[in-house]
């Protein structure tokens, strides 16, 4: 009766450390959880104050957050972050990581699409100086050739009185 006893006892002992692992491995697994939700929450605000990169680099650690708290589906790594929310199986970290990606995934097409307005601007700018510079050098071109023209004119006529003169001279 007494070993029996005993061994109840270590068998109580036993299921009450695997509930105390249990209970700890849970409440690690919140607070890996909360860390991925804080690391959301930051990229969340980068994305709205245009730091790109760096929400990016947040919203992959509060990926691999949410992976090892367990609370993504099992095939996310299968999808792009911006489409977790297609996902059949998507949890509500799913949802709002996909929420956030996405917003980011906006941000970068937003972003490229204003640099490319912003180097079509300057190839225009580029352009038009180069024009205005054409412009200018075929008018100082023309103006130049106009004054050789009315030089030319002005010396062929000091020419034609010189001889007219040496001419009259030599009569």
């Amino acid at each position: 009766d007494a070993a029996a006893r005993a061994e109840q006892r270590v068998k109580e002992e036993e299921e009450e450390k695997r509930l105390q692992k249990l209970k700890e491995e849970e409440e690690e697994r919140k607070l890996i959880e909360a860390q991925g939700d804080e690391l959301l929450l930051e990229a969340s605000t980068m994305v709205e104050e245009g730091k790109l990169v760096e929400a990016e680099k947040a919203i992959v650690s509060a990926k691999k957050a949410y992976q090892k708290a367990q609370v993504l589906s099992p095939n996310a790594d299968d999808h792009p972050m911006h489409h977790l929310y297609k996902l059949p199986t998507a949890t509500t970290h799913d949802l709002a990581l996909s929420g956030v990606a996405d917003t980011l995934h906006q941000a970068k097409l937003e972003q490229v699409k204003k640099e490319r307005d912003e180097q079509s601007r300057h190839e225009a700018q580029q352009d038009a100086q180069r024009a205005a510079k054409a412009d200018q050098e075929k008018f100082e071109r023309q103006k130049l050739e106009k004054i050789q023209a009315a030089h030319g004119n002005f010396n062929a006529k000091r020419l034609e009185t010189a001889k007219k003169e040496q001419e009259r001279t030599i009569e």
